[in-house]
């Protein structure tokens, strides 16, 4: 393990050990043809020869205790055993990794190794925080409600490691509760970091700035890392590839890429997920080829690596019941009472419109006229952005008087911003949405209208209605839209079979799932479907055969990672068994793709983008430069390879030489839907 840690730390992530196509790896790397003077390397540390030789005794002994232990863990589960080894080895390269770079860039900057850690950090910001919620309003049904969630999270921050979930209702509080639970573990059992984990950016920056909020004192300890931040202090690069601050914000993304991607960038970060603990909020967007991966290295973070993980979402996914590979819950549970606190939340009527035909949007802008009538806050989520602008536009002639507004992914996430703005503070509105809306938006309708999609998403919708408890009962509507093309979208189509499945249950017997479609019994039901159905087809492994990266027949990650059959069964037995480990690293962590997208990014002219453009050209500074690009991340979308296809062919792209990107066209992009590739498609709604 330590051989391949260290042979590997000058390649681009950790080498196989034997290929997918049954070559030894490792043989040809550890016994090189060339000469490696080995006996001059023996008299340049012969002084420290006897240390050296002590702390791989010292090593050789602590990683025989973590197999013995690993051992226990999975007695009957060689693949969930050798997998972990392999995280093991993932461990030591981080170490090496982090190490070998940090001291380059301290000789680099003629810098010395500095200890800032303060061991009252967590102690600090704990009274910082008990501060903050001892002024909150607790006036109110729901913020009661919420302070006992708060309170029982912070009794239960005395456990230490383990997998624990925290599950509430949406509008339960949980960021808060989270937080407290999280802060208050880390000072009683002496943790080194927080990790919060989300699927959206929003959520991270939203978050980030609630905890901003709370502490003047922790300000600096506090890293966002993703995508949209782009820095010209050489202080935050270095923090985003090592994760040492105390408090960690970012995205699913990086989070799967630091435990399975390739990239030596991705794996320098895993050591610092040592003793720490780390919030998972929206656990059910965890993609589902990687489900057997997460739970695995779940249970290995809580069980070696010292760390405490918390799952949050009020849709807990059935992790724990996965046929192979399950996560390994704890039995302790934060929140007693589950299906009483939802009960006591409980703020929406959900009514099953899917049995009376699917819709139009001629019938949708009808529908919503009609309850217009007497609710002047209306939502409606649909599942592509295609159909949502049909539905939009469709309103927008029909209905001109009406005060309606458009979301999705073709807005730059300045318009968004903008958009909710303007929905969070007018009285009366129509908001025609993708799912974006779905999590991290604190805006309350009187009621919502959702697509049938997986009974999650339509959990995470509800959410978005009488969410302060403005009425006695909002009107969720379940609808089937006939403008969607879901052909594409594994994930709905199977969330839709499963849902569809659960509202039938329900119309027969609605006292099974104690009379409410979003209740916990409802939600266990619906992953059962979706779950059941996922696992038969062995979508849960990371199969390669569905990939368009792959170039290894009816093979899967998990495999790779574990025992690599698909590389022992090529080779000769006698070879095959001369290692304990035979992961093939390197091809697993090439073809690991955290989200399947190929989106490329683009700028639009929208608000103070062109002006920003302008800015870019005529300064030479290079902070400055750097300055600007971080705010024109604002004006950014990401469209699909075909999509930048067709702007090309309509010379709908202008190319930026100086910053590296394109800018679209003003003709393709609305003031009111943003991108708009199709004008010609969508004149017969305009005109």
């Amino acid at each position: 393990m330590i051989s391949l840690a260290i042979i590997s730390h000058h390649h681009n992530g950790l080498y196989d050990i034997i290929s997918p196509d049954g070559k030894d790896v490792f043989e040809v790397r550890i016994n090189p043809k060339r000469e490696i003077f080995y006996d001059e390397v023996l008299k340049k540390i012969a002084h420290d020869k006897e240390i050296l030789s002590d702390d791989f005794d010292s090593a050789a002994t602590e990683i025989e205790n973590i197999f013995n232990k690993l051992a226990k863990l999975y007695p009957n589960d060689k693949a969930s055993l050798v997998f972990s080894l392999g995280l093991i080895v993932r461990y030591l390269l981080s170490c090496v990794l982090d190490a070998d770079r940090y001291d380059s860039y301290l000789f680099e900057n003629n810098e010395k190794v500095t200890n800032m850690t303060d061991d009252n950090f967590f102690a600090k910001l704990s009274d910082e925080l008990e501060n903050h919620i001892r002024k909150l309003d607790k006036s109110g049904s729901v913020n009661k409600e919420r302070q006992k969630i708060s309170d029982a999270c912070l009794s239960f921050a005395k456990n230490d490691n383990g997998i624990y979930q925290l599950h509430v209702p949406t509008g339960g509080g949980k960021t808060l509760s989270s937080l407290r639970y999280a802060v208050n573990c880390a000072k009683m059992n002496g943790k080194d970091r927080i990790f919060y984990i989300a699927p959206y950016k929003s959520i991270l920056e939203q978050n980030a700035d609630v905890v901003r909020g709370i502490s003047k004192y922790c300000k600096e300890e506090i890293l966002e890392h993703h995508s949209d931040i782009v820095s010209s202090d050489d202080r935050y690069k270095l923090l985003t590839e090592r994760w040492s601050s105390k408090i960690v914000l970012t995205t699913m993304v990086q989070f799967l890429d630091t435990l399975f991607a390739g990239k030596s960038s991705a794996a320098r970060r895993f050591h610092s997920l040592a003793n720490s603990v780390i919030i998972i909020d929206e656990v059910q967007s965890i993609p589902v080829n990687c489900i057997y991966m997460f739970n695995t290295a779940m249970n290995f973070l809580a069980s070696v690596m010292n760390c405490s993980v918390v799952l949050c979402t009020a849709t807990q996914p059935r992790l724990h019941l996965t046929k192979k590979y399950p996560l390994m819950l704890s039995n302790k549970r934060m929140i007693e009472d589950t299906t009483e606190i939802f009960k006591r939340f409980k703020r929406t009527q959900i009514r099953d419109l899917t049995i009376e035909g699917v819709f139009s949007s001629e019938r949708l802008a009808e529908f919503i006229a009609e309850k217009h009538k007497d609710n002047k806050r209306i939502l409606a989520i649909l599942n592509t952005k295609k159909a949502a602008l049909k539905a939009f536009l469709c309103l927008k002639e029909n209905y001109p008087s009406f005060n309606v507004c458009y979301l999705s992914t073709g807005l730059c996430p300045a318009h968004r911003r903008k958009v909710l703005e303007k929905i969070r503070y007018e009285k009366e509105v129509i908001c025609i949405s993708t799912q974006l809306i779905e999590a991290g938006v604190d805006i309350s309708f009187s009621i919502v209208i959702r697509s049938l999609a997986g009974l999650d998403s339509i959990a995470q919708a509800a959410g978005r209605c009488n969410r302060n408890k403005e009425l006695e009962n909002g009107d969720v509507y379940i609808i089937r839209f006939k403008e969607e093309n879901i052909d594409k979208l594994v994930d709905i189509r199977e969330g839709q079979k499963a849902a569809l499945n659960v509202l039938a249950a329900f119309e027969k017997k609605p006292e099974r799932f104690d009379n409410d479609l979003l209740s916990v019994k409802a939600m266990d039901s619906f992953y059962y479907y979706y779950y059941t159905q996922r696992e038969t087809h062995n979508e849960m492994c990371y199969p390669l055969s569905k990939t368009k990266t792959h170039f290894y027949k009816d093979t899967d990650l998990f495999d790779l990672l574990s025992n690599n059959n698909t590389g022992t069964s090529v080779m000769p037995l006698e070879n095959s068994k001369k290692y304990i480990l035979r992961q093939s690293f390197d091809s697993a962590g090439r073809n690991f793709r955290s989200i399947d997208s190929e989106g490329i990014g683009v700028l639009v002219p929208y608000g103070k983008c062109k002006n920003l453009i302008e800015e870019f050209r005529k300064t030479e500074n290079l902070k400055e430069k750097l300055s600007i690009l971080r705010e024109l991340q604002q004006y950014s979308i990401n469209i699909f390879p075909y999509e930048k296809e067709k702007l090309l062919e309509r010379n709908g792209l202008i190319p930026l030489e100086n910053i590296g990107a394109y800018l679209v066209d003003d003709i393709y992009y609305d003031s009111e839907f943003g991108l708009n590739i199709e004008k010609a498609e969508m004149e017969i709604y305009t005109h």
